[in-house]
């Protein structure tokens, strides 16, 4: 297994921590033999650092802490689960999309 990932999946729009890498989230996410799906997302890798983010989500109006849910995730990754959800839905919307000092993606 790898290291712990954060990955954005659009179009679905969730954040997921994993330790399958990549090709492997993908393989597990799709059902069956995955024909049906393939070509159809896509898995962008987001940079992190002490089992952390290593950027700041945008504001959502405070609804949920993004930043907490995606440390939690990780933090089960490093324990021993191979994915666990950080975002369910709409992480696109509060993931910085301009690159700074301290984050890209």
């Amino acid at each position: 297994m790898s290291s712990p990932q954060l990955v954005l999946i659009l179009s679905q729009g969730s954040v997921l921590a994993t330790s399958l890498g990549i090709e492997g989230l993908a393989t597990h996410l799709s059902p069956g033999s995955g024909k049906h799906f393939q070509g159809r997302s896509l898995f962008l890798e987001l940079r992190i650092a002490n089992l952390a983010p290593d950027f700041r989500y945008l504001d959502e109006g405070g609804w949920r802490d993004a930043q907490g849910d995606s440390r939690a995730a990780l933090a089960a990754i490093a324990a021993g689960k191979r994915t666990k959800t950080a975002l369910s839905n709409s992480g696109f919307l509060c993931t910085p999309s301009r690159r700074s000092s301290r984050s890209t993606w």
